[in-house]
């Protein structure tokens, strides 16, 4: 069948997306180049019928860190039914596992925080929308060595060069260059040649 909202799409391309707090906060509504693109992939996640994935820690981050544009776009979504509650199980040993495979206290700490985000999108279609690509390409040297890291696709809506609405558009595929198992040895000679890695803010 068809959804009711989003360019005709058809259900079985509609995607659980999980979303980190920091996609939330940024969707503005200057047209600072963050704040503008994570609105305008808010939006299409609406248009094209796509899903959050939503757990009480997600929610309650959320919360904390809504904008004034994205406050009633959560809650058209909750309205429309576009989510996906559930409460993954915490897996203490895939938790030690990659926090080993993570070099350094600093890296360490920042993937640990983000675990929630990994557990929710193993149990959800493998993927994370979020600004953090320093986490990412953490997490794609340490998917060398952690094969269940490898599936998962993680999108970042303020890289233009991610082409995220797009990517959107045409289903949320589990494109290969956008999993953390892809080029993995290509992020570690980055770092190695200490090409810095920048976060994305507003």
């Amino acid at each position: 069948g068809r959804s009711a909202i989003g360019a005709g799409m058809s259900r079985k391309f509609s995607k659980a997306r999980v979303g980190e707090s920091d996609v939330l906060e940024s969707a503005g509504e200057s047209e600072h180049p963050v704040s503008s693109a994570c609105r305008e992939f808010l939006k299409s996640v609406m248009r094209i019928c796509h899903r959050i994935v939503v757990t009480r820690e997600l929610s309650d981050e959320w919360r904390r860190h809504l904008s004034r544009f994205s406050r009633p776009w959560l809650l058209e979504m909750y309205k429309r039914d576009k989510r996906v509650s559930c409460e993954p199980r915490r897996d203490e040993g895939l938790r030690t596992r990659i926090l080993d495979a993570v070099e350094g206290e600093t890296d360490k700490a920042a993937v640990e925080k983000d675990m929630h985000l990994i557990e929710a999108a193993m149990a959800n279609e493998n993927r994370v929308v979020s600004l953090d690509s320093t986490v990412r390409d953490i997490l794609r040297v340490a998917a060398g060595s952690i094969r269940e890291l490898r599936p998962l696709v993680w999108v970042n809506p303020a890289d233009e060069s991610e082409s995220a609405i797009t990517w959107l558009k045409e289903g949320a595929r589990a494109e290969d260059k956008r999993t953390l198992g892809a080029s993995a040895h290509n992020v570690a000679s980055k770092s190695s040649k200490g090409t810095g890695r920048k976060r994305n803010r507003k």
